[in-house]
């Protein structure tokens, strides 16, 4: 159990840092790295992307509140934006965190590559455009707040792969992009684990100490160290000018669809 510990302890360390750099929660971090600890440890290959998946998305829980309360110490949240959005994201991951339960996870590990492709490919050939202020309708909002709430219930992550992209292309600079992204991780994962813990529930052939889906010593560890890594990236973000964290977000994205790539073939 002492190296179980260990193990989600250092991984908490990487992805709480990450998540507040590019306010991305954390998740395409986690997700690869849970994936790679489960295998390791041995755990149901049935249920074995459902459990990184609930996991990943209760880790963000805490990861989302500690990187978004730095950020938004630095530059202050549009509320209206983030209201908009997290009308759609509640539909989206409640939604997501059920329709998992009827997917293998093998399908579940080829998802998440894709979606890592496109928006990878995406990263590299639009987001080096200049960002202007657009007049953006509420239902757009809802929408893009649905998505990305199916989304990253569906793939445990947080959301900032997506909103941190749109954010920025409807004007919004890097930094109040991922001030915005940070925050609404928290109803991403909130409502997306109490469906998974919902979802998993009734079965009987999960690690011990899982609450539903969620491995709760995994959840513990990576909270812990994430509490403190995921503001020391924070702050780090705001130290950096609006190209240079574009560059870094695109080429670290494009590092993480290489792994996962990896790992599924």
């Amino acid at each position: 159990m002492l190296l179980i510990f260990t193990v989600f302890l250092f991984i908490g360390l990487f992805s709480g840092f990450l998540a507040g750099l590019f306010g991305v929660g954390g998740g395409i971090i986690l997700v690869p790295s849970l994936l790679i600890s489960f295998k390791y440890f041995n755990f149901p290959q049935d249920y074995l992307m459902h459990s990184v998946l609930a996991t990943s998305l209760s880790c963000i829980i805490i990861t989302s509140l500690n990187s978004s309360y730095t950020h938004l110490q630095k530059t202050s949240l549009d509320k209206p934006v983030f209201l908009n959005i997290t009308l759609g994201i509640t539909l989206g991951a409640s939604s997501g965190g059920f329709v998992v339960k009827f997917l293998t996870s093998h399908q579940l590990q080829i998802f998440f590559v894709l979606f890592l492709l496109l928006v990878t490919y995406k990263m590299f050939k639009g987001f080096n455009l200049p960002a202007e202020q657009r007049h953006i309708p509420k239902p757009i909002y809802w929408f893009m707040g649905f998505i990305i709430g199916l989304k990253s219930a569906l793939l445990g992550v947080g959301g900032g792969t997506l909103s941190v992209p749109l954010l920025n292309w409807t004007g919004k600079k890097m930094q109040d992009a991922v001030a915005i992204s940070s925050t609404i991780g928290i109803p991403i994962s909130l409502i997306g684990t109490i469906a998974y813990i919902i979802s998993g529930w009734n079965i009987s052939d999960l690690p011990d100490y899982s609450l539903g889906y969620v491995y709760l010593p995994a959840f513990a560890s990576i909270s812990l160290a994430t509490t403190f890594s995921s503001r020391f990236g924070a702050n780090l973000s705001h130290r950096l000018s609006h190209e240079k964290l574009k560059f870094v977000f695109k080429y670290f994205l494009l590092i993480i669809l290489t792994k996962s790539i990896y790992n599924i073939i």
